[in-house]
């Protein structure tokens, strides 16, 4: 939906949220905005002019970047009282063991045969139900000679 025209307060927000650039504005505002700017140049500059401002002094800045101890911190004020917070550990045991590879093989069995069997099912269900649709049509017919 795109919008046709804007007035000063909207060109001001979307100025300010999103900076002086108007690639970064709304697709669905821009053209109105960049209409906006044609047609009251002074507002349009003055505002672009502070928005540039802040842009300039963003564009100085660095993201910051958390340490794993913040990160720890932070899961740890999160979490209920003497909940314990441990890192994250990889497997040392290797998946070769025979019974993690028996019980994955038997649910993987027992997945396919509730399909196969589901869908038997519904298969025998179809056809019951054509059959009782030809002899509702036959007795219809019967009915009618």
């Amino acid at each position: 939906m795109l919008i046709k025209t804007i007035g000063s307060q909207r060109f001001k927000a979307i100025v300010s949220a999103y900076g002086a650039n108007p690639d970064r504005w709304p697709a669905y505002e821009r053209a109105a905005a960049l209409e906006f700017c044609r047609k009251s140049p002074q507002k349009a500059n003055q505002m672009m002019r502070e928005a540039q401002e802040v842009d300039s002094l963003l564009g100085f800045l660095k993201a910051p970047q958390a340490s794993e101890a913040l990160h720890w911190q932070t899961l740890g004020l999160l979490m209920p009282q003497g909940a314990a917070v441990l890192p994250f550990a990889p497997r040392t045991a290797p998946l070769k063991s025979p019974f993690v590879w028996m019980t994955g093989a038997s649910l993987a069995a027992a997945c396919a045969a509730g399909i196969i069997l589901g869908m038997s099912l519904s298969l025998h269900s179809i056809v019951d139900q054509r059959v009782q649709d030809v002899l509702v049509q036959t007795s219809i017919v019967d009915l009618e000679n």
